[in-house]
């Protein structure tokens, strides 16, 4: 969290090494059948998640 930057935040911080540990059996949504799908969707919402938490605990 602490190298993610609020002014570049399409830009996540080893976004590689998160996707690689995704656990496919540990998933709880609909894209849990389709890894790709997931992953795609998890790199759309990274972004904005990551924004609220670093705002959170500034």
């Amino acid at each position: 969290m602490n190298n993610f930057d609020l002014s570049q935040p399409q830009i996540i911080p080893y976004l590689e090494e998160l996707i690689k540990s995704v656990d496919i059996t540990q998933i709880e949504s609909e894209t849990k059948d389709n890894l790709f799908i997931h992953n795609l969707k998890l790199t759309d919402e990274l972004p904005r998640w990551m924004i609220t938490v670093k705002n959170k605990y500034r």
